[in-house]
């Protein structure tokens, strides 16, 4: 038995602006990751490129997003001046917010949608699982277009603000970052262990 026409073409226009929605949110998502890939880069440092690749490929959004929080933190653990405090204030803030995002992401992206009640007029439902300390749970997502137009504006601000931290911490780079490379320095082929001595 053959389907009319007509819902076929609505259930391809629907799946067509989720598509839409689906891929303007992942374009938005993956500018913040980039961005906390060049900041790691600037901690890691550009000599060492072609293992901060390995790192990055390792890492999930959710551990980039912890490691820039701790590097950042830790590298203006000293400082007294009332600018880059309060601006640690706004990093720690942008950083929440970029997790909760990293977790909205993964729901947009493991979920599972359904169609059955957008074919009525309803919204398209997102189905995806959650894992908390009572165990397992089902949620759900009513995605009409107000939700996804939200959404992506959402995205869109951390973007914005994900950059302008970027922005920020690439004009003190050379002074947070070259400060954790003044370890003391050892002679070729000397491996220094705890309680071991100085090599003099």
């Amino acid at each position: 038995m053959h389907r009319p026409e007509d819902e076929i073409s609505e259930e391809i226009a629907i799946s067509d602006e989720v598509s839409r929605f689906l891929g303007n949110y992942i374009t938005s998502f993956q500018f913040i990751e980039s961005q906390l890939n060049q900041i790691l880069q600037l901690a890691l440092g550009f000599q060492n490129w072609r293992y901060s690749r390995i790192v990055f490929a390792e890492l999930s959004n959710r551990s980039k997003i912890s490691c820039v929080r701790s590097i950042i933190n830790d590298a203006l653990a000293d400082t007294k001046d009332k600018f880059r405090l309060e601006w640690l204030v706004s990093f720690n803030n942008v950083m929440r917010r970029t997790a909760d995002e990293a977790a909205t992401r993964n729901q947009l992206v493991h979920g599972i949608y359904d169609y059955t009640i957008a074919k009525h007029g309803g919204p398209v439902l997102l189905f995806y699982n959650r894992v908390a300390k009572q165990g397992l749970s089902d949620k759900s997502i009513p995605l009409s277009s107000t939700e996804q137009l939200s959404i992506l504006s959402t995205v869109a601000e951390l973007a914005r603000d994900i950059s302008l931290v970027r922005l920020q911490i690439v004009s003190w780079s050379v002074e947070l970052f070259e400060k954790a490379d003044s370890s003391p320095k050892h002679e070729p082929g000397h491996t220094t262990l705890v309680g071991d001595a100085e090599p003099t």
